[in-house]
């Protein structure tokens, strides 16, 4: 999970020519696993919509939407919570595990998270795994030992818990065990974003298709998750934001890129508010917009002249390339994961869209 600013310096793309020539094909990566187990597959669910609400998104005006099935709390759990998610069906927050920590520290880790889901009444947690490391043994077996301990603890005070899980863990060798932590979580919570990072190469959050020139896609994720996780078992979340990347002429990434929610990306680029759909050109002079026909998610493609001229009297022009998530790509991503008996999405986050 990432937290997006409300101010972000927005850069600069081409035009004309520049927009756009060939990407890279990335390399194809083969799984973790060498063998393919047989799951029967579960008789597909109600769909479910659970909302990821950050706690940054609750100051100031911000409100929480209706028509969700599930709020997940993201953040430090405050006392003004139990107000602002009061009336929802059900109510479950996450932890956040970015380095495993001591196992001497798991009792008072596992404790304290107890204490809050009963003070805050909440139903389950969302255990974030958001490790990196190579898939060594050593690894795994490490983490496996922290998942087990935390469903069973949880378990023992009726607490559901839902394991969030890298999109790109198969295509990255992530050190999951996905069969051992199948079967030690409630539920599989796929993070279906950021395939291209905000430090690499320009491209789609999560392209819907498009093996054969970027190594991997959202219909292979799905595919690799099925082999080890029941459908009626899987949540996909989707990202609601891209990245604005800074490029030179041939599209090589002079900084990071910067994260903009989708809303950012409508009002700065497209000039349309939250109820709008896209279907109008960018706003800027030198702009291109568009879909992509085989990923699915919007591109645009832009250039920043500076208002003054160097020392040489030349006026720097900063070339730029936005990737987003939208709903129209996630309408079609869930018509895909409705075909294959996934009827559980969520959304990163509350305030993005």
């Amino acid at each position: 999970m990432k937290k997006i600013g409300p101010l972000l310096l927005l850069g600069t793309i081409i035009v004309g020519g520049f927009l756009f020539s060939s990407r890279k094909k990335l390399p194809v990566v083969k799984k973790i696993a060498t063998v393919t187990p047989t799951l029967k597959q579960a008789v597909a669910v109600n769909e479910k919509k659970s909302l990821f609400v950050p706690d940054w998104s609750l100051t100031g005006t911000g409100k929480i939407p209706t028509g969700y099935d599930r709020l997940i709390y993201f953040g430090t759990m405050t006392k003004s919570l139990p107000s602002q998610l009061n009336g929802q069906k059900e109510i479950w927050y996450t932890v956040k595990i970015a380095e495993l920590p001591e196992q001497s520290q798991w009792p008072g880790l596992v404790q304290s998270n107890i204490d809050i889901a009963k003070n805050y009444n909440v139903s389950g947690i969302v255990l974030d795994l958001e490790i990196s490391g190579l898939p060594t043994d050593d690894a795994m077996t490490q983490i496996n030992k922290f998942v087990e301990y935390f469903y069973t603890q949880f378990h023992q005070h009726y607490i559901k818990m839902a394991v969030a899980i890298y999109g790109d863990t198969f295509y990255r060798r992530r050190p999951f065990d996905l069969r051992f932590i199948n079967d030690h979580s409630d539920e599989i919570m796929v993070m279906a974003y950021d395939f291209h990072k905000s430090r690499g190469e320009p491209g789609p959050n999560f392209p819907l298709k498009d093996t054969d020139s970027r190594g991997y896609d959202f219909q292979r994720m799905i595919t690799d998750f099925l082999q080890f996780v029941p459908s009626n078992k899987i949540t996909v979340i989707f990202g609601m934001f891209g990245y604005d990347w800074n490029v030179d002429e041939k599209k090589r990434p002079i900084a990071p890129a910067k994260a903009l929610t989708l809303n950012e990306i409508k009002s700065k680029f497209l000039g349309i508010g939250n109820s709008g759909n896209i279907s109008i050109g960018c706003l800027l002079k030198d702009c291109i917009y568009k879909r992509d026909d085989v990923s699915k998610e919007s591109e645009i493609d832009y250039t920043v002249s500076s208002s003054t001229p160097d020392d040489q009297g030349i006026y720097r022009i900063d070339y730029h390339i936005i990737w987003f998530e939208d709903e129209e790509s996630v309408k079609l991503k869930t018509q895909y994961l409705n075909e294959k008996g996934i009827r559980s999405v969520a959304y990163w986050a509350n305030g993005y869209f």
